[in-house]
């Protein structure tokens, strides 16, 4: 698939999209098809100057479409975006959407009833029940785990703990306790083992939280620790 060829199949389903024409899960399917096909080009062809702009477009789609696949599709292409061209328009304005957060969106109730969803994280980690808090820290430590052992990318990582942070803060909060906490203060930590100045922010965002959650517990502690000490800029490792 060409790269022209996948810059008007994008359109074809955001305009499918807003015209109701297919439920939701069905342009996921197709868009999913494209997002293979796009990084298999990237690969093959990583000085292609339309690359930057398909990725976008993928990006914009996903992140109008319901659950947390899309949203984490999302979160990966703007990564991608962000790590390989940073200093385009287009890298700069993925770097704002990373900033500000890509929210997840409910399942539209024209498109009638919510198919079971499976989630499956950037780098195939596995989220058993989103609205659990203890399916949500063993994904995190299972982030945590292959990053360490360079058994993710950093891209990969990004987009999993992206996704993991808008699952905790959709957890009810003070329901689970110590596991919360936990959950929490994982999440920063594992932004501060991610380079990139977006990483950065949101490794003082989580700790700013679990400061104000928990101020009065060890995380609290650490958190403040963290704070005071500074959070650098971790570099890209080339190997990764």
């Amino acid at each position: 698939m060409s790269v022209v060829r996948m810059h008007h199949q994008v359109f074809a389903l955001k305009d499918d999209l807003h015209q109701r024409r297919q439920r939701p899960d069905a342009i996921q399917h197709d868009a999913d098809s494209i997002s293979d096909a796009y990084f298999d080009w990237a690969g093959r062809f990583p000085r292609d100057d339309w690359l930057p702009r398909i990725a976008w477009e993928l990006a914009t789609l996903y992140e109008e479409l319901p659950g947390f696949e899309a949203q984490d599709q999302a979160l990966t292409l703007l990564a991608f975006i962000d790590l390989h061209y940073p200093t385009t328009a287009i890298g700069r304005a993925s770097t704002q959407d990373l900033v500000r957060g890509v929210g997840l969106r409910a399942w539209p109730r024209w498109a009638g009833r919510e198919p079971a969803q499976h989630v499956v994280l950037a780098g195939q980690i596995q989220l058993r029940d989103p609205n659990d808090a203890q399916a949500v820290l063993q994904a995190v430590t299972e982030v945590e785990a292959r990053l360490q052992s360079n058994r993710i990318s950093f891209a990969d990582a990004f987009g999993a703990t992206s996704s993991l942070e808008g699952a905790f803060r959709s957890l009810s909060p003070g329901r689970s306790g110590e596991i919360e906490r936990r959950c929490a203060w994982d999440l920063a930590a594992l932004y501060e083992l991610l380079p990139g100045e977006v990483s950065r922010d949101r490794a003082l965002r989580m700790l700013a939280l679990v400061l104000d959650r928990y101020g009065d517990s060890q995380y609290g502690v650490w958190s403040l620790r963290d704070l005071q000490r500074g959070v650098g800029v971790r570099s890209l490792n080339a190997s990764s």
